[in-house]
């Protein structure tokens, strides 16, 4: 067993393998090492978003341990500027997902926005979660994180008390195998700190008090949300009007902003991806 509760993956299953990936070119250079004898040697782990070496877990019980240096305290820096895992197989994570960021695994703060958005999106190899031992957040810090991990059949505790902007946002997603909610302890909230944080998350039953308690929290999608037609044929290809319209974007999605504003982060987004395609392609 490694001297430190490093983030370790366990193969469940023969063959198994992971992978880190880079998407978008901005996101943070990282730099990270691996062990595949309980922490005894270290490799670098050297990737880029072209470049991704995949270890492979021979049999089942084989474990990687991961770790990050500390010189760089996010995985991710915005929405699709991020460092994540991928998989096949089946693998069962455990250990602290803060040895990414510090090594000696014993911060119990995030302090960068985005840090861990994304990290093990539409990973369906992914049976068990490592543990979130962070008590203070920063802003989209958890979002989407676990989003399509159809195999996840318990949510991790989440033990942080004080929360920020978006850091639960979407980010147990379509984990259709959980069948229930973690304990949610945090005393000061955000904006939207757990703006559908289980959505499309079909198998998970409330009781009735549940449902109160978790009113925002535990969502499902339907058309129209946010107008006076929502969940109905009205909304099939009808204009919502200046009063549904901005009761949507104001109310609902957080969108606070005038008129044909276009955010930073999505004007970033856009050259990240579709300018570099177009560059690329032609």
């Amino acid at each position: 067993m490694a001297d430190k509760n490093y983030l370790c993956f366990t193969a469940q299953e023969a063959n198994s393998t992971i992978q880190v990936k880079k998407s978008g070119a901005l996101a943070p250079d990282i730099k990270l090492s691996y062990s595949l004898d309980d922490g005894v040697t270290w490799n670098d782990y050297t990737f880029s978003s072209s470049s991704s070496p995949t270890i492979t877990l021979a049999n089942i019980g084989n474990k990687v341990y991961f770790k990050g240096d500390g010189t760089v305290k996010a995985m991710g820096s915005a929405v699709n500027r991020q460092n994540h895992f991928t998989m096949t197989g089946k693998i069962a994570a455990s250990g602290n997902i803060m040895s990414l960021i510090d090594p000696s695994c014993e911060s119990i703060e995030i302090e960068n926005s985005y840090c861990f958005i994304s990290i093990f999106d539409q990973c369906l190899s992914l049976t068990t979660a490592p543990e979130l031992p962070a008590t203070t957040l920063g802003d989209y810090c958890y979002a989407f994180m676990f989003s399509g991990c159809t195999s996840l059949t318990q949510a991790p505790e989440l033990p942080a008390t004080t929360l920020a902007d978006h850091c639960y946002y979407y980010m147990f997603q379509g984990c259709t195998s959980l069948a229930s909610i973690p304990e949610l302890p945090a005393t000061i909230l955000t904006p939207h700190c757990y703006e559908s944080m289980f959505s499309l998350c079909e198998n998970i039953g409330l009781s009735e008090t549940q449902s109160g308690k978790y009113k925002t929290v535990y969502t499902i999608p339907s058309e129209g949300i946010g107008t006076s037609g929502e969940g109905t044929n009205k909304v099939h290809g009808a204009p919502l009007g200046v009063e549904d319209g901005n009761y949507a974007k104001k109310e609902v999605y957080g969108f606070d902003h005038s008129e044909f504003f276009v955010p930073e982060e999505v004007r970033s987004h856009f050259n990240d991806v579709f300018l570099t395609r177009c560059i690329e392609k032609y």
